[in-house]
């Protein structure tokens, strides 16, 4: 039964809305994995309770003085703007509380995935997770090719976030299937789960995932054996034509390469391109108001009204958060982002490769848009570093040692060369070789002759 219930809870952030999206004012749009957030959480955290913490847990402390920052430039929002609406700042901290489980969400499921009592739940649950939510992405891109026909809906799109959440798995996976640690069945099922999710981020119809799974395969290629270069692009290049017979796939693939004007707007030409045609401008344009409140920010999604910000963001969750949290906010989430950069640094070399792809995977995901805040774009990141939890699996890279000069070998009671090789040579160490007294024989050699 425990199984049973972590294999559905460390599905709960995959779940695909499925048309349940509903507005609850200032919460915005709650999606069904919200709804099953908070019990999904507190059946992890009775499993997840007693299993010792993960070392990837030793760099939440960064996240935490984010989340405490941010609370407190919501909440004294209308302190700083008198003419901001109270429920600015009760959006702010419903905002971080979101944030909040979803990122205790994926800290619980790392611990059960360390424990080798639960691991196979958890990978279960992980891949159903993935199937389920790339089936869904497929369907809902049927019914936006009815709707561009003139038929059908077109609001149960996911797009970038979800894009870039199943970027990360699948950069994730794809590290585990080239490093050599699966072999059989296993291997041939994590493959086939691999190649669903990238049929899935296809059909999200999200770009921004594209460029990042891109970016971060890339960068493996620094490790990935020429054989599994060339049947990634094999499945890609059978991916790509089987997206382009969807004509919506097929337009953003345009617009990723392509730019097109857009005149839907009455009297405006519009353009898009893989930036849609804007993406540096509004950095450069939002990123100027920084110095108008630069130790707190604007508050946690505080956006038009009082707020100078676009409603619609800067298309960078970097420098919003600089935007809504000012420098100690966003300074906090660098500084996590530069601690798990530093974590992959003492992983030996294929992991290390493999944690630091993950990480750009995110970054530049992040750089397109604001997708950090929570659901499955927070939850994939973290867990996509899964590799940072098992520091047995993995180890460190062992650190050479400098050569200690003659006196200072001496000096720090370091056993010199003759000695080290007289220990070899009597079968004991050469501490005890030092210390131990001489022997009777020893001392009637060297007594002086009468």
């Amino acid at each position: 039964m425990k199984h049973l219930l972590l294999f559905f809870a460390v599905i709960v952030p995959f779940v695909p809305d499925l048309g349940q999206v509903g507005g609850t004012g200032i919460l915005g749009q709650v999606t069904l994995a919200d709804k099953l957030a908070v019990p999904g959480l507190v059946v992890l955290a009775m499993i997840a309770r007693r299993l010792p913490p993960t070392p990837l847990e030793r760099y939440a402390h960064a996240l935490v003085a984010f989340i405490v920052i941010a609370l407190i430039a919501s909440v004294s929002v209308p302190l700083r703007f008198p003419a901001a609406e109270p429920t600015v700042a009760v959006m702010g901290v419903l905002r971080m509380a979101k944030f909040s489980v979803y990122m205790l969400l994926a800290f619980a499921s790392l611990r059960c995935f360390a424990s080798p009592l639960y691991r196979r739940t958890v990978i279960a649950g992980w891949g159903a997770g993935v199937v389920l939510l790339s089936g869904v992405l497929v369907y809902q891109a049927q019914i936006l090719d009815q709707g561009v026909r003139g038929a059908g809906r077109t609001d149960l799109l996911f797009g970038n976030p979800t894009s870039v959440a199943l970027a990360c798995v699948v950069v994730s996976s794809t590290y585990v299937l080239t490093s050599g640690r699966l072999a059989g069945a296993r291997s041939w099922m994590l493959a086939a789960v691999t190649l669903t999710g990238v049929v899935g981020m296809i059909f999200s119809q999200g770009r921004g995932g594209w460029l990042s799974l891109l970016l971060g395969a890339a960068f493996m290629t620094r490790r990935i054996r020429i054989r599994y270069v060339a049947a990634a692009a094999f499945v890609g290049l059978i991916v790509a034509v089987a997206a382009a017979n969807s004509p919506s796939v097929a337009r953003n693939l345009q617009r990723l390469i392509v730019e097109e004007k857009d005149y839907s707007v009455a009297g405006d030409e519009a353009e898009s391109s893989v930036d849609d045609g804007g993406r540096i401008e509004t950095w450069v344009h939002e990123s100027a108001k920084l110095s108008e409140h630069p130790v707190l920010g604007f508050g946690i999604f505080h956006r038009g009204g009082a707020s100078p910000l676009w409603s619609t963001g800067s298309h960078n969750f970097f420098l919003q958060m600089f935007l809504e949290a000012g420098l100690l906010g966003g300074g906090a989430f660098l500084w996590f982002f530069w601690n798990l950069w530093r974590a992959t640094q003492t992983l030996q070399r294929d992991a290390r490769i493999g944690g630091q792809a993950v990480l750009l995977t995110m970054a530049s995901g992040a750089m397109g848009g604001e997708y950090l805040y929570g659901d499955a774009p927070l939850y994939c990141f973290l867990i996509a570093l899964w590799m940072l939890t098992i520091p047995a699996e993995f180890g460190t890279v062992p650190v050479a040692s400098e050569p200690v000069p003659s006196g200072r070998r001496r000096m720090t009671g370091q056993p010199r060369r003759s000695e080290s090789a007289n220990s070899a040579r009597s079968g004991m160490p050469a501490s005890a070789s030092a210390s131990a007294p001489p022997s009777p024989r020893s001392t009637t050699q060297s007594a002086p002759s009468t």
